[in-house]
């Protein structure tokens, strides 16, 4: 999970994608359902805090699901690392 030297890994903007989904589809019910989806993403990161599991935390912030900036992510995801290695 945390080898990126081996895996090639990307991130996702996750709530800029199902806004941009949102806005762009043509009917108004794929819209309301996609906001829906969007709404139940909060509160799967929000119960993600909760947990504070190293590789879930790893994975809501490459998801950009926590609300932390660009510029720190690294940061966060190393500890999170450095916390999954401390445990195992």
């Amino acid at each position: 999970m945390f080898n990126t030297e081996k895996n090639l890994q990307f991130d996702v903007d996750t709530p800029r994608f199902l806004k941009e989904v949102a806005e762009t589809s043509g009917s108004t019910m794929y819209a309301i359902c996609w906001n829906i989806f969007r709404k139940m993403l909060a509160m799967v990161a929000e119960r993600a805090t909760e947990i504070n599991d190293p590789i879930l935390n790893t994975i809501m912030l490459r998801m950009n699901l926590y609300e932390v900036p660009i510029k720190d992510r690294l940061k966060f995801i190393e500890r999170m690392r450095k916390e999954f290695e401390d445990d195992n």
